[in-house]
């Protein structure tokens, strides 16, 4: 795969869509149409004064013009600055000058819009770029983007993306997703996202259908445009899994008795007939054309993985980074639950004496953060010659499985010097079939919180909870009970307990129900 080359890889695949669903209406565009498209929208930032080495700052809803103006983007060889909200809070303006940013293309103009800000959905929009800003010498094309993560501190960082790392990430997809002639692939994630992108990347130079939607139309849009490949994080799952508990005891018993049924009878067109009629609900949600479901982002309950699993839909846990990309998959013909799979074939990943785990290549797809102050999480993460720290503690099997164990940002040290990992808790509790999220935290001297969300506000639920949480605590050793239980409403990114890619904001969370903690005790 060569980046440079995308947009006119796109005519090599004729019959290749993009469909757009936003609310009730689908736009549909052809490769071709979108190849069109890209040559239009690099006219126009000739037209604002873009030229080589200029950063380009992109802010908007998922939506196809993003996809249309970053190919434009790398058509002129320019760098582009995904931006996100918690970066921009102060100000398009201000931000600009932070990042050095000569131009920025968005879908939040206001009429008075200053004159460096591009509206992409108003073809007839003029803007003017920056020229006070000195343009990147990068003859060789080596920085595509720069991409915001939250890094291994927790605090929003820019990190600098190298294009044949990228490249690299690209070429592994064909063989991972063993992608066949008519596969579409979901888009609902931010597109601000590193991980998002380049798997769009890997789409479009493949010949995949993409469907892009927001978050809000997810379920909409899985009935509308139904994919053939879907990545979504576990929250996405604990919830259709949670469809399961609510369908009629004679279905959940039928479906058990099949999966028994599929291991003693070797005829497979027989029992996914079965299978599928019995769970047809959870079919009719999920799409009728879906063949692989791929999760990440955070750990995955067992339970909901053996539940996909009964239902003849199995998910696979893989497992990345923004800092390295896809390091390990669990795939169709390699998969161990429990697991977050074997490391792709250009990863080299080793343990480090204190459990941390570390990813080397030849080429990674980011070199390391800039505009920092300091230097310690650049050297704590970015080990030189090609290995990455990924922050993350696990272990590997004897047939080359990575099992993670937690962050090590996140390990809690108790009174007495046990160091436990809030992870592996939380994955006991969301095994209960009543508990939809939960989060562990350390109380200051009064042991842990558990606070959990359950799957319907019902007492009886919450009783079944409190016994559940009880069964836990007997196999634990004193200093690491649950000893604080708070019942909540669901975590999401509006009540800021969620981060945008759906993981646990635990600073969030801790400091929300920290002093409810502390009153309970």
């Amino acid at each position: 795969m060569q980046l440079i080359e995308l947009t006119q890889r796109l005519s090599a695949y004729p019959n290749g869509e993009v469909l757009e669903c936003i609310g009730s209406g689908i736009r549909k565009r052809t490769f071709p149409q979108l190849k069109s498209d890209v040559e239009a929208a690099t006219e126009r930032l000739q037209q604002s004064g873009v030229r080589v080495g200029m950063r380009i700052g992109l802010l908007a809803e998922n939506c196809y013009e993003w996809i249309v103006f970053e190919l434009a983007i790398v058509e002129m060889r320019c760098i582009t600055v995904a931006l996100v909200d918690e970066i921009v809070q102060q100000g398009l303006e201000e931000a600009s000058t932070k990042y050095g940013l000569h131009l920025i293309v968005t879908d939040r103009c206001p009429a008075d819009r200053p004159a460096l800000m591009l509206a992409m959905h108003e073809a007839d929009a003029s803007a003017s770029a920056r020229n006070d800003i000195k343009c990147v010498n990068d003859p060789q094309y080596a920085t595509a983007s720069w991409v915001f993560s939250s890094g291994s501190s927790g605090r929003t960082k820019v990190i600098q993306t190298q294009r044949v790392g990228i490249e690299q990430l690209v070429n592994n997809l064909p063989t991972a997703f063993e992608l066949i002639d008519g596969d579409r692939f979901l888009v609902f994630l931010p597109m601000a996202s590193f991980q998002q992108r380049f798997l769009i990347y890997g789409c479009l130079w493949n010949g995949v259908d993409l469907v892009i939607t927001q978050p809000k139309f997810l379920f909409q849009v899985l009935k509308q445009c139904p994919p053939t490949i879907l990545l979504a994080p576990p929250a996405f799952y604990s919830a259709i899994a949670a469809k399961f508990q609510n369908l009629s005891p004679w279905r959940q018993m039928a479906l058990k008795a099949l999966h028994r049924i599929r291991e003693l009878i070797p005829y497979p067109p027989l029992q996914d007939a079965l299978i599928k009629i019995t769970s047809r609900p959870l079919y009719d949600v999920l799409g009728s054309r879906v063949r692989l479901m791929i999760t990440g982002m955070a750990p995955i309950s067992l339970s909901t993985l053996r539940l996909f699993d009964q239902i003849g839909l199995p998910v696979y846990e893989v497992y990345g980074m923004t800092e390295c990309g896809m390091i390990a998959w669990n795939t169709p013909r390699a998969r161990r639950l429990g697991s977050v799979g074997r490391p792709l074939n250009d990863a080299v990943v080793s343990i480090a004496d204190d459990g941390e785990v570390l990813v080397s290549r030849t080429a990674q797809p980011t070199v390391g953060y800039l505009f920092e102050d300091s230097d310690e999480d650049q050297a704590s993460t970015y080990r030189g010659e090609g290995t990455i720290a990924t922050g993350d503690i696990g272990y590997i099997d004897a047939d080359g499985f990575l099992y993670l164990r937690g962050r090590k940002k996140n390990i809690i040290v108790t009174a007495g010097g046990l160091k436990l990992h809030p992870e592996s808790i939380e994955e006991r509790i969301n095994g209960s079939p009543d508990i939809d999220q939960s989060a562990v935290f350390a109380t200051n001297g009064s042991g842990l919180t558990a606070v959990i969300v359950a799957r319907a506000a019902l007492p009886e639920r919450q009783d079944r909870i409190r016994r559940f949480i009880a069964e836990i605590n007997r196999d634990l050793s004193a200093e690491s009970q649950l000893l604080n239980l708070i019942f909540s409403s669901p975590f999401t990114p509006e009540n800021s307990l969620l981060t945008a890619n759906l993981k646990l904001n635990r600073k969030a969370i801790e400091a929300s129900f920290n002093a409810k903690a502390e009153n309970a005790a």
